[in-house]
């Protein structure tokens, strides 16, 4: 469970830290009338950043050997930069979210120009006659202008006969038809222009408002626009501070908690295993002995013989005349857990080893 907490809890904190320094660094740098002073001040905001998220840790280590005046320090500067930064990130919120409504506000708009723009365009598009294409108009007139009444009406300004005014009348109507579909062909191109802007527009550009978070709160709670903008933004910001700022102090308090736990789980089981050695001795000096040269090995080995000679002249040692047998040491040894097996006739306890010492017992 410690090792879960540590691996979502890190990596959220620090991205709640990088996103805490980049909120700061903006408002840092718009503070610099210059270029180089822009980079000073968006320095020293992200340091401060970063010396908010170590100052838990000193706070609490100067809290826990009362050191009076070294958390009072640490405590005054954290609740500074804290202070600063939500100022900073209350600026970086109330920026983005102008833009972004803005940009929405923007991109309504736009659709509404295309669109009426759009319905103009087609309006006088479909009240131009029908025309054939340009090119087969041109190369009519071109025909026509190949003709002898062409020059014999001086290109149609002196059309002096029946044949010469029929002809300068035909191609007159050549050439209005070219005017009507050249005007057809500006307008599709016109169309085609307007259609490709409106499909570079979000598919809910006409039914888009400035902020619909906004306007969804309003609704709901019936507050003005200006003090909902506020609370969201207050909001943000907490977020993001107080996420960056204890954030990292609280997953590694966790982790620090949750291992402490485990340790004191792991000595009372170590405790509790004392005991259970203690209420499966035969006497206080058996579980003596098995205190003092048992080691517990997951690949070690010894003979029942060899165990059983080292207990016994252990007792003879100590003067006790009440050693076990030789069938109650081996119930005793079962009673501890200890894995018997026999090898080529031979009797041996896996998983434990006498502890380094001089042998008891000649070989």
């Amino acid at each position: 469970m410690r090792w879960l907490v540590l691996l979502i809890g890190l990596p959220v904190s620090v991205g709640l830290c990088i996103v805490s320094m980049i909120a700061n660094w903006r408002f840092g740098v718009r503070l610099g009338a210059e270029d180089g002073d822009a980079w000073a001040y968006g320095l020293a905001s992200v340091c401060a950043d970063g010396l908010k998220i170590i100052l838990p840790f000193a706070i609490a280590w100067a809290w826990q050997r009362r050191k009076v005046a070294e958390w009072l320090s640490g405590a005054s500067v954290w609740l500074v930069i804290t202070v600063y930064s939500l100022v900073s990130a209350l600026s970086f919120a109330a920026v983005n979210r102008e833009e972004i409504a803005g940009k929405k506000i923007s991109e309504g708009r736009t659709f509404a120009d295309l669109r009426i723009e759009l319905e103009t365009k087609r309006s006088e598009r479909s009240q131009l006659p029908a025309a054939r294409p340009i090119a087969t108009i041109d190369a009519d007139i071109r025909s026509s202008e190949q003709q002898p009444r062409w020059s014999a009406s001086r290109q149609c300004t002196e059309p002096t006969s029946r044949d010469s005014r029929a002809f300068c009348e035909r191609l007159f109507k050549l050439q209005s038809e070219l005017g009507v579909a050249t005007q057809a062909a500006k307008l599709d191109s016109e169309l085609s222009a307007i259609n490709s802007r409106l499909d570079k527009l979000p598919t809910n550009a006409a039914a888009r408002i400035a902020d619909p978070q906004i306007d969804l709160f309003k609704s709901l709670s019936g507050f003005s626009e200006g003090t909902i903008k506020a609370a969201l933004a207050v909001l943000v910001c907490l977020l993001i501070e107080l996420g960056s700022g204890l954030g990292l102090f609280v997953v590694m308090s966790c982790h620090r908690a949750l291992s402490d736990e485990v340790d004191e789980s792991n000595r009372i089981v170590g405790d509790d295993r004392k005991l259970a050695i203690d209420a499966v001795a035969t006497s206080p000096i058996d579980a003596e002995w098995v205190r003092e040269r048992f080691d517990r090995n997951a690949v070690g080995a010894i003979g029942a013989a060899e165990l059983y000679a080292d207990y016994r002249i252990w007792m003879e040692a100590r003067g006790s005349s009440n050693a076990l047998t030789v069938t109650a040491f081996g119930r005793w040894m079962s009673d501890l857990g200890v894995t018997r097996d026999k090898v080529g006739g031979r009797i041996i306890y896996r998983g434990i080893r006498l502890r380094p010492a001089a042998r008891l017992i000649a070989p």
